[in-house]
């Protein structure tokens, strides 16, 4: 039997509802698997923060919310965030034969980061007396970062001096 043109339209607007609900179906899966994977990176750079910093532990949210703007809101934090994002962009859109089958992007080298301190100073403000002593004393040797203070011929692959704290400091302050 020879379908009417209103039976065809009626037909397409079925499928178009059943489209529409199969669409809307994909689009949940679709946020709540964006959802679970947002979780998941959350609970891992928070543990690795805690294991980084585990003085952090017994701060209230609002304390560490300070220490973190405080400490990585800087121009040098941000100069570090740049480099590695466009690293991370070079490397996706230039990947090697192997990874591009895989879909992974190559483990980086560990490089050693060198931090300059030029001796300049900085703002005349205590809080930045405590930054300088956080970065040597804590921050760095974390992150393995070498400081050379090359003014005063401090090195801290050379072993701590305990003249180095106090020569930044008093640049910063």
């Amino acid at each position: 039997m020879a379908k009417t043109k209103l039976d065809k339209i009626a037909n397409i607007e079925e499928e178009m509802k059943q489209l529409a609900a199969e669409r809307s179906k994909l689009l949940q899966q679709h946020k709540a698997q964006e959802k679970a994977a947002r979780t998941n990176r959350l609970c891992k750079r928070g543990g690795f923060l805690e294991s980084l910093l585990p003085d952090t532990v017994p701060l209230s949210d609002e304390q560490f919310q300070t220490f973190l703007k405080k400490t990585l809101a800087t121009e040098h934090s941000r100069r570090i965030l740049d480099s590695m994002t466009a690293q991370n962009a070079a490397a996706a859109a230039q990947p090697t034969a192997g990874t591009a089958a895989q879909g992974t992007t190559p483990p980086a080298d560990k490089q050693r980061r060198t931090a300059q301190n030029s001796g300049t100073g900085g703002n005349g403000n205590n809080g930045e007396t405590a930054r300088v002593g956080f970065y040597q004393e804590i921050l760095f040797p974390r992150l393995d970062v070498r400081l050379i203070a090359i003014h005063d011929n401090i090195d801290s692959d050379e072993g701590e001096s305990d003249l180095a704290l106090f020569h930044t400091t008093t640049y910063a302050a």
